[in-house]
């Protein structure tokens, strides 16, 4: 039994590190504000039932040391929260803690090592509440950027694959917001509402989940900034770079993005080899400024690069930007204009270069959120179609094939709930509801098929069971128990109301028209009412010698059980 609890209770716990996984993603791609991860991570945490308790501590900039940044200790010691959390750990200490941040290898510490050595190891780990700890390096990119302990239960293991899944996007964000230093851009901006639209833009663009959104909104801030006409997107797919989106200024420009679009379907700017401005631009993570196309266009330059200008026509100010992602290439955007010139200073192009770096987290970000969202859609029409098919199987294997009501185990298995159900609400000093059985028997059913046949006997079975469903409540339980034979299961009624119900069953039956011309068709009742100590097995005999009275005073009657 311990052993099946504990299945059922890990089973559980995943259900719930998979429901909040996908929270955790999307809230933690769109945060802008650094000292809001370590919250949001603990969120995440605080849902994971197999945790007893955390603490995360991240490398000071101002030290070496590491601060406690976030921390959740059992609730009976939850008060020491605030106290503990202003300690600081030095990196090049011999706690444990500094040992893993050091050697950026993870540390398990259970009872048995504690016990080996406790002045290195504290407490008995039972007198706080946890069985055990694991010491996880936090990393990003091979720079030590803290370490995070988990406070375990026995018997619940930590599902550290996803957890440590959950630690790499948390440290990609951590590195990220750390290492946005806005003054960079702030020297470019000559006006403090200016400067204030542009960070506003900054901090909106990272709260943005969808690529063509993003995609959409770098265009537009870009085309506010500066006169150009034309933005395009190019990521590298496997070897080749491939344009994603084209956004133009205006209606005017619509018509050659439109064609830039379905020309740029079929072409692909090889990563293979080293010619064109795409490839260079993207390789040298450089960025490349045309001041006028049309000075150039005389020039020799890569085939598809020519093709690309000619379709252009117009084609003026050109600039090819590289987009980064933790140092690396992933991209190129364009900037065109189209009617004029656009002065481009040194100063301006380092901007476009920064924000190509910056970009590129806000790009991958918007991808893999993108790619989770399809994920978990296709993940719910899978379980949708399981769940339906879970659905189909169970009505399958509950219910009988040629009347569609309950099927003789169904019966069984409801009624012996029932009476475990009463039985434990009477222990528990609940109320004694009462609940009542039909046993029904369709009259001379064995002559009616030897006269008219198997088929028309089926087609009784199938009336009378349809009957039958429109004739109980709604939380009757009708069943057909065998044969010719059918059960009804009655919560909440007593005697009286249990033959009433009979009644009414007995006389719209007989009221049924013939199936085909055969002759009408009748039923016996049987009733049996709960009584102190029953069993399923009792009920039931009662109800069918009741049954049998019926039959022997006549048939077509409704008799109930003393």
């Amino acid at each position: 039994m311990v052993k099946k609890k504990q299945v059922r209770d890990q089973s559980l716990c995943l259900d719930i590190v998979q429901k909040t996984e996908l929270a955790f993603f999307r809230v933690m791609l769109q945060c802008d504000r650094l000292e809001k991860l370590p919250h949001l991570l603990g969120a995440a945490l605080n849902r994971l039932p197999m945790l007893s308790g955390y603490a995360l501590y991240m490398l000071d900039g101002e030290s070496d040391a590491l601060q406690c940044r976030y921390m959740r200790l059992p609730d009976q010691y939850r008060p020491m929260e605030k106290t503990m959390a202003r300690a600081k750990v030095q990196i090049h200490g011999s706690e444990p803690i500094a040992e893993v941040f050091q050697s950026g290898k993870t540390l398990h510490i259970d009872e048995s090592l504690r016990q080996a050595d406790p002045s290195r190891f504290g407490a008995d780990f039972s007198a706080w509440g946890f069985d055990y700890m694991e010491l996880v390096p936090v990393t990003a990119h091979g720079n030590r950027l803290g370490v995070i302990v988990f406070f375990g239960l026995e018997g619940l293991p930590i599902p550290m694959n996803r957890i440590m899944t959950w630690l790499q996007v948390f440290v990609r964000q951590y590195s990220r917001l750390q290492a946005i230093d806005l003054a960079v851009f702030i020297p470019s901006l000559s006006q403090t509402n200016e400067q204030r639209q542009f960070l506003n833009f900054l901090v909106r663009i990272n709260r943005l989940s969808s690529p063509e959104t993003v995609y959409h909104q770098i265009g537009k801030e870009f085309m506010r900034r500066y006169p150009f006409n034309l933005f395009a997107v190019l990521l590298a797919e496997d070897t080749d770079l491939r344009m994603q989106y084209v956004m133009p200024s205006g209606e005017q420009f619509e018509t050659i993005a439109e064609k830039l679009k379905s020309w740029a379907q079929n072409v692909r700017y090889s990563l293979t080899n080293s010619q064109g401005a795409n490839q260079l631009a993207y390789s040298q993570r450089t960025g490349l400024h045309f001041p006028d196309v049309q000075e150039v266009l005389h020039m020799p330059m890569a085939e598809k690069d020519r093709e690309g200008l000619l379709l252009l026509e117009t084609a003026r100010t050109f600039l090819m930007i590289p987009v980064l992602f933790r140092d690396e290439s992933i991209g190129v955007f364009w900037l065109v204009s189209l009617e004029e010139t656009v002065d481009i200073q040194e100063d301006d192009l380092h901007l476009l270069e920064a924000l190509g770096s910056f970009f590129g987290s806000t790009f991958v970000n918007s991808v893999r959120f993108r790619d989770i969202e399809d994920e978990r859609r296709e993940a719910r029409s899978v379980n949708e179609n399981l769940q339906l098919r879970v659905q189909e199987l169970d009505e399958n294997v509950s219910c009988d094939y040629l009347t569609g009501l309950y099927n003789f185990r169904t019966f069984e298995d409801r009624l012996d709930s029932l009476i475990q159900g009463h039985q434990v609400s009477v222990e528990q000093g609940g109320d004694e509801s009462n609940f009542a059985l039909l046993m029904i028997d369709i009259d001379h059913f064995k002559g009616f098929n030897d006269t008219f046949g198997h088929d028309a006997g089926n087609m009784v079975l199938e009336q009378v069971s349809q009957r039958l469903q429109e004739l109980v409540r709604e939380n009757d339980i009708p069943c057909r128990y065998g044969g010719e034979e059918f059960t009804v299961i009655l919560p909440s009624s007593d005697a009286e109301t249990a033959c009433e119900i009979a009644e009414r069953i007995r006389t719209e039956i007989e009221r049924m028209l013939p199936v085909n011309g055969t002759k009408p068709i009748t039923v016996s009742i049987g009733v049996s009412s709960y009584v102190c100590d029953d069993t399923a097995g009792t009920l039931f005999q009662r109800a069918d010698s009741a049954l049998y009275k019926a039959k022997k005073s006549g048939r077509n009657q409704v008799c109930c059980s003393e």
